[in-house]
């Protein structure tokens, strides 16, 4: 249902942002030395929301592959102490054996 909701919303802002801007024949002048850019209103618009989101996946996309050695880190340490759990569940006999090291014959 949330999704449902969502989906409308952004549709509504969409077809909005849409009339509004083809009613406006602005035009944006950027002066960046040496050249001169003129854009329409519309276009620059759509170039600052495309920026904006460019950068937010690019940055979460960084710190998710920034937090992989955490995230390493933890399933190692949950895959022992889940190891350490059955070793312990299975009556202590067989992990006994196997901890306990056996004397060299000389």
């Amino acid at each position: 249902m949330r999704t449902w909701f969502w989906t409308l919303l952004l549709a509504v802002v969409a077809v909005a942002l849409a009339v509004v801007l083809r009613s406006h024949a602005g035009n944006v002048l950027l002066l960046v030395w040496p050249w001169r850019i003129e854009m329409s209103l519309t276009l620059a618009v759509l170039l600052i929301v495309a920026t904006f989101i460019i950068l937010y996946v690019g940055l979460r996309l960084l710190a998710w592959l920034l937090a992989i050695p955490d995230r390493v880190r933890a399933w190692r340490a949950s895959a022992r102490r889940r190891a350490t759990t059955n070793c312990l569940n299975a009556a202590g006999s067989v992990c006994s054996k196997a901890a306990t090291p056996t004397p060299k014959k000389t």
